[in-house]
């Protein structure tokens, strides 16, 4: 029979809500129970939640369980039996942590009680009662003997049972885990460490970290070398290390023999190799100051990029090209039989004559494909450094302003500025530097102070290959 609802006529209107809870099944407040099983009731809080009231209507294994949450003030609805249960639910926890402590304490009490009657118990047994548990014990280890396997003792327990074992007579120390003979296995295994030294594989020392670094340099930057040359190359070097033990570092390190490691090269590798023999060209034009459009023919030297301006002309013909061609063969001299191979563009002005120059000279001359600039990448690039450092900063008035000026600037490439593709030094520069104090460092203007060079000596300008010293007095 359900519990008469409490309160006055304005919750009347509430009451069969709580009716139907109990009918539905357990609501909120049935999954809040209290740890002590005590009746309790909310009202009014200061901050002005709902009052609530809880009616104990039935118990059951686990205490009070609430079967009803009516609301004491007209309106409140669900939201406010939400914010109720929550409120009791951290304060039953609260309680039930509380009891938690308490009991625990009351176990620790109860254990120390019971060690301490045990204690008393057993002086007051008789020797014949304490003589049979020990020998029931005594069983009970010889069985477990039988069914484990041998224990593994640490420090302490061999310590222990050491210092035991001398005050029992003779005839029970064979039955014990420390026996006379495992003292001595002990003994000899302390007297083994404090003897023992690292052990040496048979065999040659092995190799020193510092050859066996110069083996695998040398293998790497030659792809083509094998065993027995690598062998002779250490040798002239004063390290005699023999081509097995070479086979064996290579192995170890990941490069396989040297007819793979040949066909694994990169392009970068490739076109590294092949760079000291190709020259490439091109036109480049600039507008002077009156709209007048010059041409200039320019030659790279793609190793050290090193940049001959071959001539300007307002009108460029395949003669003029032809006979240009011919000045770079002869300024080159014996250099140019290195070159195998010229790259340049589809454009009409290089015409047969101009490639038959070049094929004299066993250079053969490579066109790149229609539309497709970046084949020429190197002379391309040249063009825009020299367009955005010199000629875009200066107006032009003519061909020998502008001849002047690249040939200004053609000598500042090639001798006073830092590539990096050359690890940031200039294609003159020489291999040594001495670096001084920065008081000695002196600045060369060029172009009116357009560029700037700095040298530790007072540079030495260098002659153009088309000038004689009486043309450059």
């Amino acid at each position: 029979m359900p519990a008469p609802l409490v309160g006055g006529p304005a919750e009347h209107d509430q009451r069969s809500v709580g009716l139907a809870a109990q009918r539905q099944g357990p609501s909120l407040g049935d999954q809040l129970i209290h740890p002590f099983g005590a009746h309790r009731a909310a009202g009014t809080t200061a901050l002005g939640f709902p009052s609530l009231t809880l009616f104990d209507h039935e118990r059951g294994e686990r205490g009070v369980r609430v079967a009803e949450i009516a609301p004491t003030r007209p309106g409140v609805g669900v939201k406010g039996v939400f914010i109720a249960a929550r409120w009791l639910t951290w304060s039953f926890s609260f309680a039930q942590v509380r009891a938690q402590s308490v009991i625990v304490g009351l176990r620790r009490l109860c254990l120390i009680f019971c060690r301490l009657l045990g204690c008393f118990l057993l002086l007051g047994r008789s020797t014949a009662v304490s003589n049979a548990e020990i020998l029931v014990l005594r069983h009970e280890v010889a069985v477990l003997r039988r069914q484990i396997e041998r224990p593994r003792l640490s420090w302490a327990d061999r310590a222990v049972l050491s210092a035991l074992a001398r005050h029992l007579p003779p005839v029970l120390r064979r039955h014990r885990l420390v026996t006379p003979g495992t003292l001595l296995t002990w003994h000899r295994r302390l007297v083994r460490w404090k003897w023992g030294q690292t052990p040496t594989g048979p065999g040659r020392p092995p190799l020193a970290e510092e050859t066996v670094a110069l083996i695998q340099r040398l293998a790497r930057e030659n792809p083509t070398w094998g065993y027995v040359r690598i062998q002779g190359e250490l040798r002239r070097l004063g390290h005699r290390v023999a081509a097995a033990t070479i086979r064996r570092v290579l192995r170890r390190s990941g490069l396989p023999p040297a007819p793979q490691r040949a066909s694994q090269q990169t392009w970068r590798t490739f076109l590294r190799s092949q760079a000291h023999t190709l020259l490439a060209c091109d036109f480049m034009h600039v507008e002077t100051v009156f709209l007048r459009r010059l041409y200039v023919l320019f030659a790279m030297e793609i190793k050290t990029r090193r940049v001959h301006v071959l001539g300007v002309t307002a009108r460029p013909t395949g003669a003029w090209v032809t006979q240009l061609a011919r000045n770079l063969l002869m300024d080159l001299g014996d250099r140019g039989g290195c070159f195998r191979f010229l790259i340049r563009d589809r454009d009409s002005k290089f015409t047969a004559a101009f490639d038959a120059v070049f094929a004299g000279n066993g250079t053969a001359v490579i066109p790149t494909p229609p539309q497709s600039p970046w084949s020429n990448a190197f002379a391309e690039r040249w063009i825009r450094t020299a367009r955005a450092e010199c000629t875009d900063r200066l107006l032009i008035t003519g061909e020998r302003h502008l001849r002047a000026v690249l040939t200004t600037y053609a000598e500042h490439y090639n001798t006073g500025r830092a590539h990096r593709s050359l690890g940031l030094r200039a294609p003159d520069d020489h291999p040594s530097v001495i670096p001084l104090p920065a008081a000695v460092v002196r600045r060369r203007q060029l172009l009116g102070g357009l560029l700037n060079e700095y040298h530790t000596t007072p540079p030495q300008r260098l002659l153009h290959p088309q000038e004689t010293p009486s043309s450059a007095a």
